[in-house]
């Protein structure tokens, strides 16, 4: 039994130490990645949660005291507008990250900070009239941006050329989406086609589906990559293991006694290490 204990704490040693670096290796890098990853993704739920628990309070209490006015509707479109333009101009914050994409993301962020300060003009000054249309451009502008920010961003040197051509293919009909939006919006087309309709909500359902595919094929990608990853990281370790146990082997053979009981133990424990060198992985 002393054998034993003493053969195991020498597995523990060898190996123990092995797989605790590779799992504190592996759970640094998840840390690292989320903590780039996930900021922005936690600013804007953050934010939205605040601008909406803001206007529920703000409508909650109008309602319990009987005085729903228009300052209490302009305050909850307050809460809200600033929920959603802030979550708008997060989006621009991976993009910023990047050098190649760092104007698009300044730009997305700018934009969205001056639709949320239209939109408050709008609100509480109601002797202007053309604030309106100069928020409605502005806003579809502005998730124009966030839209490319984030599909742009998104990209990965390893993607391939489907999922590339997917990406340019969201980012243009966006793009157009937005332009043919502004222009409806601003008054410059004031006869709108049942035609112009029907283009847009094409063009709508190109976006939507461009912009879900390349996340759904860089999923696809990786999980088929993954067995190959694993096993380039466990080949080392396993074609160690054979020399590692004849070494533990040879040491516990020097460490045997000339004769008697234990010297027999210990051989026998040796050769067992021995027959398990020898066998052929996954047996």
């Amino acid at each position: 039994m002393e054998i034993q204990k003493l053969l195991d704490q020498e597995l523990i040693m060898r190996y123990g130490l092995i797989d605790r670096w590779s799992t504190e290796l592996s759970e640094m890098t998840a840390m690292i990645s989320s903590a780039s990853s996930v900021s922005p993704r936690r600013l804007v739920l953050l934010t939205l949660a605040g601008g909406l628990s803001v206007a529920a309070a703000i409508a909650i209490v109008a309602i319990l005291t009987h005085s729903f006015d228009h300052t209490d509707a302009r305050l909850i479109a307050t809460s809200l507008g600033f929920s959603v333009f802030s979550a708008l101009g997060a989006a621009g914050t991976p993009a910023r990250r990047q050098r190649k994409l760092a104007t698009l993301g300044l730009l997305t962020t700018a934009a969205a900070g001056l639709a949320f300060a239209l939109l408050e003009l709008a609100i509480w000054d109601q002797t202007t009239h053309w604030t309106w249309r100069a928020f409605g451009a502005l806003a579809v502008l502005t998730l124009a941006g966030s839209h490319a920010s984030l599909v742009l961003s998104a990209r990965r040197a390893s993607d391939s050329p489907v999922i590339t051509n997917l990406t340019v293919i969201s980012v243009l009909s966006a793009s157009v989406d937005a332009i043919l939006a502004m222009i409806a919006i601003v008054g410059l087309d004031h006869h709108i086609s049942s035609s112009e309709i029907r283009f847009a909500a094409v063009l709508i359902i190109t976006m939507l589906l461009s912009t879900a595919l390349p996340p759904i094929l860089r999923r696809a990608t990786r999980s088929t990559d993954a067995p190959d990853a694993d096993l380039t990281f466990a080949t080392p370790l396993s074609e160690r293991a054979p020399a590692e146990l004849r070494e533990i082997a040879h040491r516990l053979e020097r460490l045997a006694p000339g004769g008697g009981r234990v010297a027999h133990e210990i051989q026998r424990e040796a050769a067992r290490l021995r027959h398990l060198a020898d066998r052929p992985p996954g047996f």
